[in-house]
């Protein structure tokens, strides 16, 4: 457990420090403090069963991964409401947070986290934890798995607060552009969950007209993934291979309708090539 959130929260302040709008530094040192300490969790896993005090440092730090994944979850939102306010170009017409408090709020958080994980550190120094390093745990195995939207209630859910925030976003929004909201991190951290969650979510249900799910996979292919929005929209396999005869019923299925779109699986980030859908 202390595993995944200690990865969880990697992949998350890597993700903010390149979409963000402060705290970079901040950031980047507290993915590399969880780096660190993350190479140490092998060792102590393997030994807790059969000592307590490295239980008491696996809970420790447990505690202090949740606190930092409570903290970038408010930077996340924040830093995901501004871009879709500045989407709205209603900026200017609501009282935020003042940006450069909130960095300054952010980064002393962010401080203080630093500070307890150096203790917890510390400890794992005393403890003699070998810094086992994984070949391998970087690299990332690339599924060729097919999600669905059906949410299976026996999953583990985590970040509920972070669903409701997103749902807020998503249906508070009054503009005719479309807003693009990201669900990243590394393999394995629950994205597919985390988004079924939103997709299912009753007050999503209510203010769209339409919903669809398409799984992208790494093979991209831009007639795959509009003829599977078709396929969502009407429930039924399209036999059309013209992408002009697949666009052309997907204007009349979603003229006038207002919808939300989830695209989830997606590996490619060739700019180009998402062009052709857009």
């Amino acid at each position: 457990m202390a595993e995944e959130i200690v990865s969880r929260v990697i992949s998350f302040a890597t993700e903010l420090i390149g979409n963000s709008w402060g705290c970079t530094e901040e950031l980047r040192g507290l993915g590399e403090s969880l780096t660190m300490i993350r190479a140490v969790l092998t060792d102590a896993e393997r030994r807790q069963v059969r000592d307590e005090s490295v239980n008491l440092w696996l809970q420790k730090l447990e505690d202090v991964a949740y606190e930092a994944d409570d903290v970038l979850d408010e930077f996340m939102y924040e830093n995901l409401r501004q871009k879709i306010e500045v989407e709205n170009e209603r900026k200017r017409k609501v009282n935020f947070l003042d940006p450069f408090i909130f960095r300054l709020s952010m980064a002393k958080k962010i401080k203080a986290i630093q500070e307890k994980l150096a203790k917890v550190n510390g400890l794992a120094n005393g403890f003699a934890l070998a810094r086992k390093l994984s070949v391998d745990s970087n690299v990332e195995i690339v599924p060729t798995r097919e999600t669905d939207s059906f949410l299976n209630h026996s999953e583990v859910v985590g970040r509920k607060s972070q669903v409701s925030k997103i749902v807020s976003l998503l249906t508070s929004a009054t503009n005719q552009q479309l807003s693009v909201i990201p669900i990243v991190g590394m393999a394995g951290l629950g994205k597919t969950t985390f988004a079924k969650l939103v997709y299912n979510h009753e007050l999503v249900k209510k203010h769209f007209d339409k919903t669809i799910w398409v799984c992208v996979s790494d093979d991209f292919n831009d007639k795959n993934i509009l003829r599977g929005i078709l396929e969502s929209l009407t429930n039924n396999s399209s036999p059309l291979e013209s992408k002009n005869a697949i666009l052309q019923n997907l204007q009349k299925e979603l003229q006038g309708k207002k919808y939300l779109l989830i695209l989830d699986d997606v590996w490619n980030e060739d700019v180009l090539k998402w062009d052709t859908i857009h």
